[in-house]
């Protein structure tokens, strides 16, 4: 999977979806307060930001203005992807994890018969058919890269493409939520520092 993705301009493409992206759900996602603009960065852009790389490279089926035809809203699907991630990656209770990987299960289930229908078509009945250097174009070329290495559509879809997104999307999110954190968290000690300095 690495090496069907990470090929050509990848690492460019990459920058530009992000940076297109973060502009586009700044001006989508933020409003005024007091002629100041907020944005809730971590449930409008660290959870939403992950979910569209996803959708766009593995095809899976996000409702958008652009792409009616998609099956989840963003923070839907973000909630399935962050449910699968934690019953694979968290086990915290015993008891409790029992309602959770049935919940998991059926997400997971209906999601991946979706992405399983993806892959089939291979053009993708959730996403426009991809422009050279678009994401979209690296997806299709994944499936049918693992296709050729010898999987079948359904190996491709619950073996690779559901897994990689369960663990990709949640990961991006925390990543970004850890980092921003420690970023406010530096700017408020300075702020405070400076506050105890003046009094």
């Amino acid at each position: 999977m690495h090496d069907q993705l990470h090929r050509g301009d990848w690492t460019r493409q990459l920058k530009t979806f992000y940076s297109q992206t973060t502009e586009t759900l700044i001006k989508e996602k933020s409003f005024k307060l007091m002629g100041t603009n907020f944005i809730n960065v971590v449930r409008d852009y660290a959870h939403i930001a992950p979910v569209q790389f996803a959708a766009r490279t593995f095809g899976l089926p996000l409702k958008t203005k652009d792409n009616p035809k998609g099956v989840y809203t963003e923070r839907e699907l973000y909630a399935i992807l962050a449910l699968i991630f934690m019953c694979i990656f968290y086990e915290v209770d015993p008891v409790k994890v029992f309602p959770t990987r049935q919940a998991a299960k059926t997400v997971a289930g209906q999601l991946g018969e979706l992405i399983e229908a993806h892959v089939k078509s291979v053009q993708g009945m959730f996403t426009s058919k991809p422009k050279k250097g678009d994401l979209a174009g690296y997806g299709v070329d994944l499936v049918k890269g693992l296709s050729k290495g010898g999987l079948s559509n359904r190996d491709i879809a619950w073996g690779e493409l559901l897994p990689a997104a369960g663990a990709v999307v949640p990961n991006i999110s925390h990543a970004v939520s850890s980092t921003l954190l420690f970023s406010c968290s530096i700017l408020l000690d300075a702020d405070l520092n400076q506050v105890l300095s003046i009094s």
